[in-house]
């Protein structure tokens, strides 16, 4: 995905081009989008190795992150809290963009740790037992394995 803004970058700088440096890249079915995403997904599919503590502590909460920068907070991050229109002719730009990233990233999967905290493990704990009593239930019919 980073490499898809620094080339519409590139080009906009070197040829002198208006190009639009979120066209090809914000909404989810863009091709560099979908391509990243199956390249990244076949990519990693068969991996086996072992995580560092950071990914698994992060990896639970990766779908509630992008809920929360790509829903109702998008506006408030990428245009109010960081406004980012004057950046774009700087030479720090890639800087600035990874920085924003990393954390926006962490900014969210901190809220989402929250959520899962004091939200998802109560409600789990008064949605299981239910839960329990129909598989039971299921179970002594033969309905499920």
């Amino acid at each position: 995905m980073w490499s898809s803004i620094v080339l519409i970058k590139h080009v906009d700088t070197s040829y002198g081009k208006n190009v639009d440096l979120f066209l090809l890249v914000w909404e989810m079915m863009k091709t560099p989008v979908i391509l990243c995403s199956i390249f990244l997904f076949t990519g990693f599919k068969n991996l086996n190795i072992h995580l560092p503590s950071f990914i698994s502590f992060a990896s639970s909460s990766v779908f509630g992150v992008y809920l929360i920068h790509i829903g109702r907070m998008q506006k408030y991050i990428f245009q109010d809290l960081f406004n980012d229109t004057y950046i774009f002719q700087s030479p720090y730009f890639i800087v600035w963009y990874m920085g924003v990233t990393c954390i926006v990233f962490v900014v969210c999967t901190l809220i989402d740790k929250i959520r899962i905290r004091f939200i998802e493990r109560p409600f789990m704990k008064i949605i299981d037992r239910p839960v329990l009593k129909i598989n039971e239930y299921l179970k002594k019919y033969d309905l499920i394995s």
